[in-house]
């Protein structure tokens, strides 16, 4: 409840702990969700003042956690990001996914 709001009681931030929070307790939706907010593929994580930094690598992790947590949109996220990532960001990729639960 957190995310996607403009006024004082939504915080993007807020809403990413939250979700990586349930993301380390192997909640496949809240994996899939810190993936979008990463990617950025939605004006509604990167508004004025709470603006979460893009991160190709993490996002395609989350959604290859995802995909293995049994979430099958995610499979459609994680194949078009790597079609746009660089070689050195699939690297940093395939270490987040190795270092989970410590990533997000």
């Amino acid at each position: 409840s957190y995310c996607c709001g403009t006024d004082a009681f939504h915080s993007n931030r807020l809403a990413l702990r939250y979700w990586c929070m349930a993301a380390r307790e192997g909640q496949r939706d809240a994996m899939f969700e810190v993936g979008r907010v990463y990617e950025q593929r939605e004006e509604r994580y990167t508004m004025i003042g709470s603006a979460i930094k893009k991160d190709w690598p993490k996002a395609r992790a989350m959604y290859s956690m995802a995909v293995k947590n049994g979430h099958d949109e995610a499979a459609g996220y994680k194949k078009l990001m790597e079609k746009k990532m660089t070689f050195d960001q699939l690297q940093m990729a395939e270490k987040y996914e190795k270092d989970w639960p410590n990533v997000a």
